[in-house]
């Protein structure tokens, strides 16, 4: 899954910054970190504040609604979960405040989806 693999590429590199400083990494991570920001302010305009997600948001629909399926992905709560793990290791270990403001709007999005399945 798109962002099951993203997520683990923002953590490692934050991880190779942090013990061996090479900029070069943090350079492209924080690029990355730029265009997902991008994404995340494109959600926002089409109506899912704070939602980022390499699937159309029918992923949570379709997993949150009977009988519930597999498409376009069976596992999105994992999939958002690493996500959100590497964009927090880009703040705490390549110190890129952009990774913690997008994980506190993952993270609002994802309060207001659970709070909406629950009702």
């Amino acid at each position: 899954y798109w962002g099951h693999y993203l997520g683990h590429y923002l953590s490692a590199s934050a991880q190779m910054f942090a013990s061996t400083g090479n900029t070069s990494v943090l350079l492209k991570s924080a690029e990355i970190v730029k265009i997902l920001a991008d994404a995340q302010d494109a959600w926002t305009r089409s109506g899912q504040p704070g939602y980022l997600f390499p699937y159309s948001i029918v992923a949570f629909v379709n997993l949150e609604n009977p009988p519930g399926n597999c498409k376009p992905v069976c596992v999105p709560w994992y999939v958002y979960h690493k996500m959100m793990a590497g964009l927090l290791d880009q703040y705490l270990l390549a110190g890129n405040a952009l990774g913690l403001d997008m994980v506190i709007q993952m993270a609002t999005w994802a309060k207001s989806n659970v709070e909406s399945v629950l009702r």
